[in-house]
């Protein structure tokens, strides 16, 4: 039945259907399940009160807010800080700043996509992203991925990040004794006979895309490796 204008809350996907519902309706609506705001007049979208309500019950309420909420520091941060890739519906102003994005990307590693090309290139938002999952590191900007330490944190996860690294710091000592042999698929020159637990350092690189494999082969003056990076 309706309720002042709107279907009580078990029935909040019919919201739409009972003409114009009042705001204290369409508050316990939102109270009750995030979704009910897609359905809301577009003015009670922009109610801080409603939207909040709406993001403290459902992170992904924030995709039905209205322009200018998407900015609101408040709402934004709501929302989070239950999942960070929910920054992928806040607005200009709130992905540039910078302490959203610091707890966006502590939540989920993914969010840091989301952030502005202002804060992207921040180093501790960086090193905050691969401390969580060292895929983030294809994801930085090319003068990050040049960075040795930021490097090496992502190495002591996986080897892959070394597809997207700096074709300088193949050659670096400390980056070459990250990577054990033996994770590595290679194929050695005629002139050398490869250790599995030996340590190998890189001197140069080139693309592979041919016979179904994609990756990049780098090499030594001795060893030849070719590593077959996934596509994520």
């Amino acid at each position: 039945r309706c309720v002042g204008g709107a279907m009580v809350q078990s029935r909040w996907w019919e919201i739409s259907d009972c003409g114009e519902p009042n705001g204290d309706v369409v508050l316990k609506c939102v109270q009750s399940d995030a979704h009910a705001l897609k359905l809301a007049p577009m003015h009670y979208r922009g109610n801080k009160e409603i939207v909040l309500a709406a993001v403290r019950q459902n992170w992904e309420a924030l995709q039905w807010v209205s322009a200018q909420l998407k900015d609101d520091p408040e709402i934004v941060m709501t929302a989070v800080q239950q999942n960070g890739t929910a920054l992928q519906w806040a607005g200009d102003t709130a992905r540039a700043d910078l302490d959203v994005c610091r707890a966006a990307v502590k939540k989920s590693w993914w969010a840091y996509e989301y952030t502005a090309d202002t804060v992207r290139g921040s180093h501790e938002l960086a090193l905050l992203a691969l401390r969580e999952n060292w895929q983030a590191f294809r994801l930085l900007e090319a003068g990050l991925r040049a960075e040795k330490s930021l490097l090496l944190v992502a190495l002591r996860q996986h080897w892959m990040p070394l597809a997207d690294a700096d074709p300088v710091l193949l050659s670096d000592p400390e980056v070459a004794a990250r990577i054990p042999a033996v994770h590595l698929g290679f194929d050695c020159c005629s002139s050398c006979v490869a250790q599995p637990s030996s340590r190998l350092g890189f001197t140069s690189r080139r693309a592979i895309d041919s016979g179904g494999e994609s990756g990049i082969e780098t090499q030594s003056p001795s060893i030849r490796v070719r590593f077959i990076v996934a596509t994520f």
